[in-house]
Protein backbone atom coordinates (compact mmCIF):
# COMPACT_ATOMS: atom_id res chain seq x y z
CA UNK A 1 0.00 0.00 0.00
CA UNK A 2 2.87 2.63 0.76
CA UNK A 3 5.14 1.72 -2.14
CA UNK A 4 1.72 2.14 -4.29
CA UNK A 5 0.89 5.62 -2.34
CA UNK A 6 4.92 6.48 -3.37
CA UNK A 7 4.47 5.47 -6.79
CA UNK A 8 0.82 8.17 -6.76
CA UNK A 9 2.62 10.67 -5.47
CA UNK A 10 5.46 10.49 -7.85
CA UNK A 11 3.09 10.59 -10.74
CA UNK A 12 1.61 13.68 -9.55
CA UNK A 13 4.99 15.86 -8.89
CA UNK A 14 6.16 14.76 -12.54
CA UNK A 15 2.62 16.16 -13.86
CA UNK A 16 3.14 19.08 -11.95
CA UNK A 17 6.77 19.49 -13.20
CA UNK A 18 5.57 18.44 -16.41
CA UNK A 19 2.40 21.21 -16.81
CA UNK A 20 4.41 23.95 -15.05
CA UNK A 21 4.49 27.06 -16.58
CA UNK A 22 7.88 28.89 -17.47
CA UNK A 23 8.97 32.13 -15.40
CA UNK A 24 9.88 34.94 -16.91
CA UNK A 25 13.27 34.04 -17.76
CA UNK A 26 13.02 31.07 -19.20
CA UNK A 27 10.36 32.87 -21.79
CA UNK A 28 12.41 35.21 -22.81
CA UNK A 29 15.28 32.63 -23.09
CA UNK A 30 12.59 30.52 -25.30
CA UNK A 31 12.09 33.76 -27.45
CA UNK A 32 15.77 34.20 -27.82
CA UNK A 33 15.88 31.12 -29.48
CA UNK A 34 13.01 31.05 -31.11
CA UNK A 35 14.16 34.12 -33.09
CA UNK A 36 17.06 32.50 -34.19
CA UNK A 37 19.18 31.64 -30.90
CA UNK A 38 21.69 34.11 -29.26
CA UNK A 39 24.77 32.94 -30.92
CA UNK A 40 22.88 33.67 -34.18
CA UNK A 41 21.61 37.26 -32.70
CA UNK A 42 25.58 38.26 -31.71
CA UNK A 43 26.32 37.67 -35.31
CA UNK A 44 24.04 40.34 -36.47
CA UNK A 45 25.70 43.60 -36.94
CA UNK A 46 23.19 45.62 -39.48
CA UNK A 47 19.64 45.49 -40.54
CA UNK A 48 18.61 47.45 -43.34
CA UNK A 49 14.35 47.08 -44.35
CA UNK A 50 12.52 48.54 -46.74
CA UNK A 51 8.72 48.46 -46.61
CA UNK A 52 5.85 50.07 -47.84
CA UNK A 53 3.69 52.19 -45.09
CA UNK A 54 0.25 53.57 -44.42
CA UNK A 55 0.13 56.67 -42.20
CA UNK A 56 -2.93 58.84 -41.16
CA UNK A 57 -4.94 57.69 -44.79
CA UNK A 58 -1.56 58.30 -46.72
CA UNK A 59 0.63 55.55 -48.35
CA UNK A 60 3.69 55.29 -49.51
CA UNK A 61 7.78 54.20 -48.82
CA UNK A 62 9.93 53.42 -45.76
CA UNK A 63 13.70 52.39 -45.48
CA UNK A 64 15.77 51.71 -42.23
CA UNK A 65 19.37 51.45 -42.20
CA UNK A 66 20.50 49.92 -38.30
CA UNK A 67 23.68 49.08 -36.40
CA UNK A 68 24.57 47.55 -33.48
CA UNK A 69 24.62 47.98 -31.26
CA UNK A 70 22.64 51.56 -31.62
CA UNK A 71 22.48 53.11 -34.53
CA UNK A 72 19.79 54.02 -36.82
CA UNK A 73 18.34 56.02 -39.45
CA UNK A 74 15.29 56.00 -41.37
CA UNK A 75 13.67 57.77 -44.23
CA UNK A 76 9.89 58.23 -45.03
CA UNK A 77 8.15 58.84 -48.40
CA UNK A 78 4.36 59.79 -48.59
CA UNK A 79 4.32 62.13 -51.20
CA UNK A 80 3.18 64.82 -49.78
CA UNK A 81 5.80 64.50 -46.55
CA UNK A 82 9.06 63.24 -47.22
CA UNK A 83 11.26 62.81 -42.91
CA UNK A 84 14.04 61.59 -42.28
CA UNK A 85 15.56 60.97 -38.48
CA UNK A 86 18.68 59.16 -37.17
CA UNK A 87 20.39 58.53 -34.68
CA UNK A 88 24.13 58.34 -34.68
CA UNK A 89 25.18 56.69 -31.14
CA UNK A 90 24.84 60.32 -29.59
CA UNK A 91 23.41 62.60 -31.50
CA UNK A 92 19.50 62.71 -33.00
CA UNK A 93 18.58 64.63 -35.61
CA UNK A 94 15.41 64.79 -37.92
CA UNK A 95 14.64 66.52 -41.44
CA UNK A 96 11.17 67.42 -42.32
CA UNK A 97 10.97 70.11 -44.57
CA UNK A 98 13.75 71.80 -41.98
CA UNK A 99 16.17 70.17 -40.05
CA UNK A 100 16.39 69.56 -36.37
CA UNK A 101 18.78 68.72 -34.03
CA UNK A 102 16.61 66.63 -31.00
CA UNK A 103 16.83 66.95 -27.94
CA UNK A 104 14.96 66.41 -24.77
CA UNK A 105 11.99 63.96 -24.90
CA UNK A 106 12.45 63.86 -28.73
CA UNK A 107 15.82 62.22 -28.13
CA UNK A 108 15.03 60.00 -25.24
CA UNK A 109 12.27 58.71 -27.98
CA UNK A 110 14.74 58.29 -30.73
CA UNK A 111 17.70 56.52 -28.78
CA UNK A 112 15.02 53.94 -28.01
CA UNK A 113 14.03 53.22 -31.03
CA UNK A 114 18.06 52.53 -32.28
CA UNK A 115 18.55 49.82 -29.75
CA UNK A 116 19.43 47.08 -32.19
CA UNK A 117 18.45 44.11 -30.18
CA UNK A 118 16.60 45.48 -26.76
CA UNK A 119 15.37 42.00 -25.80
CA UNK A 120 18.93 40.64 -26.25
CA UNK A 121 20.66 43.52 -25.12
CA UNK A 122 18.19 43.06 -21.60
CA UNK A 123 19.23 39.58 -21.33
CA UNK A 124 22.65 40.17 -21.00
CA UNK A 125 22.56 43.00 -18.72
CA UNK A 126 20.15 41.05 -16.40
CA UNK A 127 17.32 43.70 -16.84
CA UNK A 128 14.68 42.73 -13.98
CA UNK A 129 11.40 41.02 -15.49
CA UNK A 130 8.66 39.82 -13.89
CA UNK A 131 5.69 37.51 -15.37
CA UNK A 132 2.67 39.14 -15.13
CA UNK A 133 0.13 36.28 -16.48
CA UNK A 134 -1.35 35.69 -20.06
CA UNK A 135 -3.21 38.39 -21.91
CA UNK A 136 -5.32 37.28 -25.04
CA UNK A 137 -3.90 39.42 -28.35
CA UNK A 138 -5.76 39.14 -31.25
CA UNK A 139 -6.22 35.30 -31.54
CA UNK A 140 -3.03 34.29 -29.60
CA UNK A 141 -2.66 33.78 -26.12
CA UNK A 142 0.40 35.82 -24.78
CA UNK A 143 2.52 35.82 -21.55
CA UNK A 144 3.28 39.34 -20.42
CA UNK A 145 6.62 40.56 -19.04
CA UNK A 146 7.54 43.31 -17.46
CA UNK A 147 11.62 44.92 -17.79
CA UNK A 148 11.94 47.74 -15.32
CA UNK A 149 14.57 49.20 -17.82
CA UNK A 150 15.17 51.85 -14.89
CA UNK A 151 13.84 52.59 -11.57
CA UNK A 152 11.23 54.88 -13.57
CA UNK A 153 10.55 52.96 -16.96
CA UNK A 154 9.24 49.97 -17.55
CA UNK A 155 8.21 48.22 -20.55
CA UNK A 156 6.31 45.25 -21.19
CA UNK A 157 6.30 42.58 -24.07
CA UNK A 158 4.20 39.64 -24.77
CA UNK A 159 5.22 36.74 -26.77
CA UNK A 160 3.58 34.32 -27.76
CA UNK A 161 2.58 30.82 -25.11
CA UNK A 162 3.09 28.51 -28.77
CA UNK A 163 6.05 30.26 -31.02
CA UNK A 164 7.25 32.60 -27.75
CA UNK A 165 7.97 35.16 -30.31
CA UNK A 166 7.28 38.77 -29.68
CA UNK A 167 3.17 40.14 -30.66
CA UNK A 168 3.40 43.09 -29.17
CA UNK A 169 5.06 45.72 -27.43
CA UNK A 170 4.10 48.67 -24.98
CA UNK A 171 6.67 51.63 -24.27
CA UNK A 172 6.51 54.57 -22.32
CA UNK A 173 6.64 57.96 -24.25
CA UNK A 174 6.34 61.41 -23.48
CA UNK A 175 5.65 63.70 -26.80
CA UNK A 176 5.42 67.62 -26.22
CA UNK A 177 4.86 67.20 -22.59
CA UNK A 178 2.65 64.74 -22.68
CA UNK A 179 3.16 61.05 -21.61
CA UNK A 180 1.82 58.47 -23.78
CA UNK A 181 1.97 54.70 -24.58
CA UNK A 182 3.39 53.55 -28.00
CA UNK A 183 2.31 50.56 -28.82
CA UNK A 184 3.88 48.01 -31.37
CA UNK A 185 2.27 45.09 -33.08
CA UNK A 186 4.54 42.15 -34.56
CA UNK A 187 3.32 39.63 -36.68
CA UNK A 188 4.16 37.37 -40.15
CA UNK A 189 7.38 36.02 -39.15
CA UNK A 190 10.08 34.97 -41.44
CA UNK A 191 13.48 33.74 -41.89
CA UNK A 192 16.13 35.94 -43.33
CA UNK A 193 19.19 33.91 -42.58
CA UNK A 194 17.93 31.87 -40.07
CA UNK A 195 16.90 34.81 -37.98
CA UNK A 196 12.89 35.07 -37.54
CA UNK A 197 12.01 39.28 -38.59
CA UNK A 198 8.34 40.65 -38.56
CA UNK A 199 7.34 41.17 -41.83
CA UNK A 200 4.07 43.24 -40.24
CA UNK A 201 4.94 45.93 -37.85
CA UNK A 202 2.24 48.12 -36.92
CA UNK A 203 3.12 51.15 -33.98
CA UNK A 204 -0.06 52.49 -32.32
CA UNK A 205 -0.21 56.14 -30.39
CA UNK A 206 -3.59 57.72 -29.11
CA UNK A 207 -3.65 60.42 -32.41
CA UNK A 208 -2.13 57.92 -34.95
CA UNK A 209 -1.64 54.19 -36.84
CA UNK A 210 1.39 53.58 -38.39
CA UNK A 211 2.00 50.26 -40.24
CA UNK A 212 4.60 49.04 -41.99
CA UNK A 213 4.55 46.11 -44.64
CA UNK A 214 8.09 44.95 -44.83
CA UNK A 215 8.98 44.16 -48.24
CA UNK A 216 12.84 43.01 -47.74
CA UNK A 217 15.25 43.06 -44.96
CA UNK A 218 19.26 42.63 -45.31
CA UNK A 219 21.47 41.33 -42.81
CA UNK A 220 25.19 42.45 -42.01
CA UNK A 221 25.42 44.25 -45.00
CA UNK A 222 27.62 47.11 -45.08
CA UNK A 223 26.72 50.48 -44.00
CA UNK A 224 28.45 53.58 -44.56
CA UNK A 225 29.14 55.67 -40.58
CA UNK A 226 28.17 58.43 -42.70
CA UNK A 227 24.67 57.44 -42.92
CA UNK A 228 23.89 57.91 -39.63
CA UNK A 229 25.22 61.80 -39.87
CA UNK A 230 23.39 65.03 -39.59
CA UNK A 231 23.61 66.94 -42.96
CA UNK A 232 24.67 69.62 -40.92
CA UNK A 233 27.91 67.47 -39.99
CA UNK A 234 28.22 66.31 -43.51
CA UNK A 235 28.36 69.79 -45.13
CA UNK A 236 30.18 71.53 -42.22
CA UNK A 237 33.26 73.32 -43.86
CA UNK A 238 30.82 73.89 -47.02
CA UNK A 239 29.57 78.10 -46.63
CA UNK A 240 25.91 78.13 -46.29
CA UNK A 241 23.51 78.80 -49.10
CA UNK A 242 20.61 80.56 -47.68
CA UNK A 243 17.69 81.56 -50.15
CA UNK A 244 15.03 83.54 -49.91
CA UNK A 245 11.51 83.92 -51.02
CA UNK A 246 8.18 84.85 -50.71
CA UNK A 247 4.61 82.97 -50.69
CA UNK A 248 2.89 83.80 -52.83
CA UNK A 249 5.33 84.34 -55.24
CA UNK A 250 3.49 87.51 -56.53
CA UNK A 251 2.28 90.15 -53.37
CA UNK A 252 -0.87 91.73 -54.44
CA UNK A 253 -2.65 94.49 -52.39
CA UNK A 254 -6.23 95.12 -52.30
CA UNK A 255 -8.34 97.73 -51.45
CA UNK A 256 -10.33 97.41 -48.11
CA UNK A 257 -13.44 97.95 -49.31
CA UNK A 258 -16.88 96.72 -48.53
CA UNK A 259 -19.11 99.18 -50.10
CA UNK A 260 -17.35 102.14 -51.59
CA UNK A 261 -13.31 102.73 -51.78
CA UNK A 262 -11.60 102.78 -48.49
CA UNK A 263 -8.66 105.33 -47.71
CA UNK A 264 -7.05 101.31 -46.79
CA UNK A 265 -5.28 98.77 -48.85
CA UNK A 266 -4.12 95.63 -47.58
CA UNK A 267 -1.88 92.36 -48.65
CA UNK A 268 -0.49 89.02 -46.69
CA UNK A 269 2.29 87.35 -47.28
CA UNK A 270 5.07 84.88 -46.30
CA UNK A 271 9.14 85.12 -46.54
CA UNK A 272 10.59 81.87 -46.70
CA UNK A 273 14.03 81.08 -45.94
CA UNK A 274 15.65 77.89 -47.35
CA UNK A 275 19.25 76.35 -47.08
CA UNK A 276 20.80 74.37 -49.87
CA UNK A 277 21.21 71.03 -47.21
CA UNK A 278 18.48 72.15 -44.74
CA UNK A 279 21.18 73.60 -42.36
CA UNK A 280 19.38 75.62 -39.33
CA UNK A 281 20.59 79.19 -38.95
CA UNK A 282 19.32 81.53 -36.26
CA UNK A 283 17.79 84.91 -36.90
CA UNK A 284 18.95 87.93 -35.22
CA UNK A 285 17.34 91.15 -36.25
CA UNK A 286 14.65 91.81 -39.38
CA UNK A 287 13.92 95.44 -41.15
CA UNK A 288 11.24 96.05 -43.97
CA UNK A 289 11.68 99.15 -45.95
CA UNK A 290 7.87 100.72 -47.62
CA UNK A 291 8.47 102.17 -50.99
CA UNK A 292 6.55 104.47 -53.37
CA UNK A 293 8.08 104.69 -56.44
CA UNK A 294 11.89 104.45 -55.64
CA UNK A 295 10.98 106.86 -52.65
CA UNK A 296 11.48 105.09 -49.12
CA UNK A 297 8.03 105.78 -46.81
CA UNK A 298 9.05 104.37 -43.49
CA UNK A 299 11.50 101.75 -42.42
CA UNK A 300 10.68 98.93 -39.15
CA UNK A 301 12.88 97.16 -36.95
CA UNK A 302 11.16 93.77 -35.78
CA UNK A 303 11.68 93.34 -32.63
CA UNK A 304 12.16 89.94 -30.55
CA UNK A 305 8.92 89.67 -29.61
CA UNK A 306 7.39 90.18 -33.05
CA UNK A 307 9.92 87.63 -34.88
CA UNK A 308 8.86 84.72 -32.32
CA UNK A 309 5.20 85.47 -32.75
CA UNK A 310 4.99 85.70 -36.85
CA UNK A 311 7.95 83.18 -37.14
CA UNK A 312 6.78 79.13 -38.05
CA UNK A 313 7.34 76.83 -40.41
CA UNK A 314 4.38 76.87 -42.49
CA UNK A 315 4.25 74.92 -45.89
CA UNK A 316 5.30 71.80 -44.96
CA UNK A 317 2.97 68.80 -45.99
CA UNK A 318 0.70 68.92 -49.16
CA UNK A 319 2.88 72.03 -49.84
CA UNK A 320 6.40 70.13 -49.36
CA UNK A 321 8.61 72.85 -48.78
CA UNK A 322 11.80 72.61 -47.09
CA UNK A 323 11.98 75.57 -45.38
CA UNK A 324 14.42 76.43 -42.65
CA UNK A 325 11.56 78.54 -41.25
CA UNK A 326 8.68 81.76 -42.37
CA UNK A 327 7.79 85.11 -41.22
CA UNK A 328 4.18 86.14 -41.98
CA UNK A 329 3.16 89.37 -42.17
CA UNK A 330 -0.33 91.45 -42.74
CA UNK A 331 -0.01 94.94 -43.40
CA UNK A 332 -2.88 97.50 -44.01
CA UNK A 333 -1.23 101.00 -45.24
CA UNK A 334 -2.80 104.16 -47.10
CA UNK A 335 -3.86 103.75 -50.47
CA UNK A 336 -2.49 107.53 -50.69
CA UNK A 337 0.97 105.71 -50.01
CA UNK A 338 0.91 103.63 -53.10
CA UNK A 339 3.11 101.18 -51.63
CA UNK A 340 4.65 99.59 -54.65
CA UNK A 341 7.53 97.75 -53.41
CA UNK A 342 9.09 96.25 -49.83
CA UNK A 343 12.99 95.65 -48.85
CA UNK A 344 12.87 92.84 -46.34
CA UNK A 345 16.62 92.52 -44.43
CA UNK A 346 17.55 89.96 -42.34
CA UNK A 347 20.57 89.32 -40.12
CA UNK A 348 21.10 85.55 -39.73
CA UNK A 349 23.85 83.61 -37.16
CA UNK A 350 25.21 79.80 -38.04
CA UNK A 351 25.31 77.67 -35.13
CA UNK A 352 28.80 77.98 -35.11
CA UNK A 353 28.52 81.73 -35.25
CA UNK A 354 29.43 82.77 -38.76
CA UNK A 355 27.31 85.93 -39.40
CA UNK A 356 24.63 86.02 -42.19
CA UNK A 357 22.57 89.21 -44.28
CA UNK A 358 20.03 88.99 -46.79
CA UNK A 359 18.02 91.15 -48.21
CA UNK A 360 14.64 90.33 -50.71
CA UNK A 361 12.92 92.80 -52.71
CA UNK A 362 9.34 92.34 -52.96
CA UNK A 363 7.07 93.67 -55.96
CA UNK A 364 3.26 95.00 -53.97
CA UNK A 365 1.27 95.45 -57.38
CA UNK A 366 -2.48 95.69 -57.94
CA UNK A 367 -3.82 92.18 -59.70
CA UNK A 368 -5.60 92.95 -63.12
CA UNK A 369 -7.64 90.34 -63.35
CA UNK A 370 -8.17 88.90 -66.78
CA UNK A 371 -11.40 86.52 -66.66
CA UNK A 372 -15.09 87.91 -65.73
CA UNK A 373 -16.13 86.03 -63.02
CA UNK A 374 -19.82 84.85 -62.62
CA UNK A 375 -20.42 83.87 -58.60
CA UNK A 376 -20.27 80.13 -58.74
CA UNK A 377 -23.65 79.62 -57.13
CA UNK A 378 -27.00 81.56 -57.81
CA UNK A 379 -29.18 83.10 -55.10
CA UNK A 380 -29.02 84.75 -51.56
CA UNK A 381 -25.83 83.25 -49.61
CA UNK A 382 -23.28 84.36 -47.34
CA UNK A 383 -19.54 84.29 -46.95
CA UNK A 384 -18.60 82.25 -43.91
CA UNK A 385 -14.87 82.98 -44.09
CA UNK A 386 -12.84 84.36 -46.80
CA UNK A 387 -10.53 87.12 -48.92
CA UNK A 388 -10.09 88.87 -45.40
CA UNK A 389 -6.38 89.90 -45.31
CA UNK A 390 -6.18 88.18 -41.63
CA UNK A 391 -8.20 85.31 -42.72
CA UNK A 392 -7.47 81.82 -41.84
CA UNK A 393 -7.58 80.56 -45.48
CA UNK A 394 -4.40 82.51 -45.92
CA UNK A 395 -2.23 79.63 -44.07
CA UNK A 396 -2.49 77.70 -47.34
CA UNK A 397 -0.78 78.60 -50.30
CA UNK A 398 -3.44 78.27 -53.26
CA UNK A 399 -5.91 79.81 -50.79
CA UNK A 400 -4.82 83.17 -50.14
CA UNK A 401 -7.57 84.68 -51.57
CA UNK A 402 -10.31 81.91 -50.96
CA UNK A 403 -14.37 81.93 -50.28
CA UNK A 404 -16.47 79.62 -47.77
CA UNK A 405 -20.10 80.31 -49.42
CA UNK A 406 -23.53 79.03 -47.63
CA UNK A 407 -25.95 79.18 -49.86
CA UNK A 408 -29.44 80.45 -48.23
CA UNK A 409 -32.82 79.96 -47.98
CA UNK A 410 -35.73 82.11 -49.27
CA UNK A 411 -35.53 84.49 -46.32
CA UNK A 412 -31.53 84.31 -45.86
CA UNK A 413 -31.53 81.14 -43.39
CA UNK A 414 -28.90 78.69 -43.06
CA UNK A 415 -31.58 75.32 -41.89
CA UNK A 416 -34.61 74.41 -42.09
CA UNK A 417 -34.81 72.87 -38.49
CA UNK A 418 -32.36 72.36 -36.08
CA UNK A 419 -29.39 71.43 -38.40
CA UNK A 420 -28.61 67.80 -37.49
CA UNK A 421 -28.58 66.70 -41.41
CA UNK A 422 -26.53 67.50 -44.32
CA UNK A 423 -30.27 67.80 -45.86
CA UNK A 424 -31.06 70.20 -42.88
CA UNK A 425 -29.09 72.99 -44.96
CA UNK A 426 -30.64 75.12 -47.57
CA UNK A 427 -26.95 74.84 -49.11
CA UNK A 428 -26.82 71.22 -49.33
CA UNK A 429 -27.71 69.86 -53.09
CA UNK A 430 -28.01 73.78 -54.73
CA UNK A 431 -26.52 73.79 -58.10
CA UNK A 432 -23.01 74.95 -58.70
CA UNK A 433 -21.85 77.03 -62.10
CA UNK A 434 -18.87 77.90 -63.71
CA UNK A 435 -17.91 81.29 -62.84
CA UNK A 436 -16.60 81.45 -66.46
CA UNK A 437 -15.99 79.62 -70.16
CA UNK A 438 -12.76 77.15 -69.98
CA UNK A 439 -11.82 73.81 -69.88
CA UNK A 440 -11.54 71.04 -66.89
CA UNK A 441 -8.38 70.10 -66.03
CA UNK A 442 -10.01 68.37 -62.66
CA UNK A 443 -12.90 66.66 -61.92
CA UNK A 444 -13.38 64.02 -58.91
CA UNK A 445 -17.07 62.71 -58.21
CA UNK A 446 -16.39 59.59 -55.89
CA UNK A 447 -15.59 61.27 -52.34
CA UNK A 448 -18.39 59.89 -49.48
CA UNK A 449 -19.89 63.36 -47.98
CA UNK A 450 -19.26 62.95 -44.81
CA UNK A 451 -22.72 62.15 -42.59
CA UNK A 452 -23.50 64.71 -40.11
CA UNK A 453 -22.44 68.44 -39.88
CA UNK A 454 -19.78 69.07 -37.78
CA UNK A 455 -17.98 65.84 -38.01
CA UNK A 456 -15.31 65.35 -40.66
CA UNK A 457 -14.92 61.77 -41.18
CA UNK A 458 -10.55 62.00 -42.73
CA UNK A 459 -10.53 58.24 -41.97
CA UNK A 460 -12.69 57.78 -45.07
CA UNK A 461 -11.13 60.39 -47.47
CA UNK A 462 -7.61 60.16 -46.50
CA UNK A 463 -7.46 56.39 -47.37
CA UNK A 464 -8.61 57.09 -51.16
CA UNK A 465 -6.61 56.95 -53.72
CA UNK A 466 -4.52 59.85 -54.66
CA UNK A 467 -5.78 61.53 -50.83
CA UNK A 468 -4.54 64.50 -51.53
CA UNK A 469 -7.25 65.41 -54.30
CA UNK A 470 -9.39 63.62 -52.05
CA UNK A 471 -8.65 66.16 -49.72
CA UNK A 472 -10.93 68.92 -50.79
CA UNK A 473 -13.75 66.19 -52.00
CA UNK A 474 -15.25 66.29 -54.84
CA UNK A 475 -13.80 69.10 -56.83
CA UNK A 476 -13.42 70.90 -60.27
CA UNK A 477 -10.68 72.32 -61.41
CA UNK A 478 -11.36 74.77 -64.74
CA UNK A 479 -8.72 76.57 -66.78
CA UNK A 480 -10.42 79.89 -67.81
CA UNK A 481 -6.66 80.61 -69.84
CA UNK A 482 -4.10 83.39 -69.08
CA UNK A 483 -2.93 81.70 -65.81
CA UNK A 484 -6.16 81.92 -64.65
CA UNK A 485 -8.02 78.90 -62.52
CA UNK A 486 -11.15 78.65 -60.76
CA UNK A 487 -11.47 75.91 -57.90
CA UNK A 488 -14.21 74.19 -56.60
CA UNK A 489 -14.31 71.43 -53.60
CA UNK A 490 -17.08 69.89 -51.38
CA UNK A 491 -19.25 69.06 -53.99
CA UNK A 492 -22.00 65.87 -53.17
CA UNK A 493 -20.97 63.13 -54.26
CA UNK A 494 -21.71 61.90 -58.04
CA UNK A 495 -23.19 64.80 -58.60
CA UNK A 496 -20.31 66.15 -60.67
CA UNK A 497 -21.29 66.47 -64.25
CA UNK A 498 -18.10 67.26 -66.00
CA UNK A 499 -15.05 65.22 -66.44
CA UNK A 500 -11.67 66.42 -67.42
CA UNK A 501 -11.13 67.44 -70.85
CA UNK A 502 -14.51 68.86 -71.01
CA UNK A 503 -15.41 72.33 -72.16
CA UNK A 504 -17.71 74.25 -70.16
CA UNK A 505 -19.36 78.05 -70.54
CA UNK A 506 -20.02 80.17 -67.93
CA UNK A 507 -23.31 79.88 -66.17
CA UNK A 508 -22.99 75.95 -66.92
CA UNK A 509 -24.46 73.45 -63.65
CA UNK A 510 -21.14 71.75 -62.74
CA UNK A 511 -22.09 69.48 -59.53
CA UNK A 512 -24.29 70.21 -56.79
CA UNK A 513 -23.06 71.30 -53.39
CA UNK A 514 -22.43 69.20 -50.75
CA UNK A 515 -20.22 68.15 -47.89
CA UNK A 516 -17.77 66.11 -49.09
CA UNK A 517 -13.97 66.01 -47.66
CA UNK A 518 -12.50 68.38 -45.19
CA UNK A 519 -15.84 69.81 -44.55
CA UNK A 520 -17.14 70.60 -41.59
CA UNK A 521 -20.83 71.34 -42.83
CA UNK A 522 -22.80 71.96 -46.78
CA UNK A 523 -20.91 74.90 -48.28
CA UNK A 524 -18.70 75.68 -51.59
CA UNK A 525 -15.39 76.43 -51.55
CA UNK A 526 -14.16 78.26 -53.92
CA UNK A 527 -10.75 80.07 -54.83
CA UNK A 528 -8.81 81.79 -57.73
CA UNK A 529 -5.69 80.64 -58.62
CA UNK A 530 -2.40 80.83 -60.83
CA UNK A 531 -2.13 77.13 -62.20
CA UNK A 532 -4.03 74.12 -62.49
CA UNK A 533 -2.24 72.51 -58.62
CA UNK A 534 -4.15 72.99 -55.19
CA UNK A 535 -1.43 73.42 -52.48
CA UNK A 536 1.36 74.69 -54.82
CA UNK A 537 0.17 77.80 -56.97
CA UNK A 538 -0.67 81.04 -55.82
CA UNK A 539 -4.31 82.03 -55.20
CA UNK A 540 -5.50 85.65 -56.65
CA UNK A 541 -7.84 88.28 -56.11
CA UNK A 542 -11.14 87.34 -57.43
CA UNK A 543 -13.84 89.73 -58.59
CA UNK A 544 -17.64 89.10 -59.65
CA UNK A 545 -20.06 91.00 -61.54
CA UNK A 546 -23.38 89.26 -60.14
CA UNK A 547 -23.05 89.91 -56.35
CA UNK A 548 -25.29 92.34 -54.84
CA UNK A 549 -26.30 93.56 -51.10
CA UNK A 550 -30.41 93.79 -51.57
CA UNK A 551 -31.36 96.73 -49.52
CA UNK A 552 -35.08 97.47 -48.24
CA UNK A 553 -35.64 101.46 -48.77
CA UNK A 554 -33.15 101.93 -51.85
CA UNK A 555 -31.04 100.57 -54.88
CA UNK A 556 -29.48 97.34 -54.16
CA UNK A 557 -25.48 97.74 -53.59
CA UNK A 558 -23.25 95.56 -56.48
CA UNK A 559 -20.24 94.19 -54.32
CA UNK A 560 -17.53 92.29 -56.72
CA UNK A 561 -15.36 91.30 -54.00
CA UNK A 562 -18.16 89.52 -51.01
CA UNK A 563 -16.91 90.12 -47.46
CA UNK A 564 -17.56 87.36 -44.85
CA UNK A 565 -20.94 87.91 -43.11
CA UNK A 566 -22.71 89.99 -45.11
CA UNK A 567 -26.25 88.88 -46.52
CA UNK A 568 -25.92 89.17 -50.56
CA UNK A 569 -27.50 87.54 -53.44
CA UNK A 570 -26.03 86.77 -56.53
CA UNK A 571 -28.19 87.53 -59.44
Amino acid sequence: MKKLTLCVLFIIIAVRAFSAEPDAKQILEKSLSAMGGIENLEKVQTKTGSAKVTVAGLSGSYHLWAKSPDKMKMLLDLGVLQQERAYDGTKGWQKQNSLQELAGDDLDRLKRTAEFNPLLDYYKRGVPMELKGKEKIENAEAYRLEFKVTPDHIETFFFDTTTFLPIRELRPVTIKGEKQELRLDYSDYRNVDNIKLPFSIIQTLPDQILALTIQEYTLNADIAESIFHSPVEAHENEPYDVTLGTIPNKVYKENDAVFEEAPTESWTFYVVLKEKYSRPVDLVAAKIEFYSEDEKLESIELSESMLETIRGISFGGFNNQEEIFDLHHDFSRPVAESVDKMVYKLNLVTPKGEKIQKSIDIPVEVYEQKTELLFPIKGKFMVAGGHDFNEPHKGEWSQHYAYDIICLGPHYEFIKTDGSTNEDFYAYGMEIIAPADGKVVFARNDVPDNKKPGKIDSDVFMKMSDPIRAFPGNNVIIDHGNSEFSFLAHMKMGSVRVKTGDTVKAGQVIGLLGNSGNSDGPHLHYHFMAGPTVFNNDGLPSKFKNVEMELLTQEALKISTPKRGLYLVAK
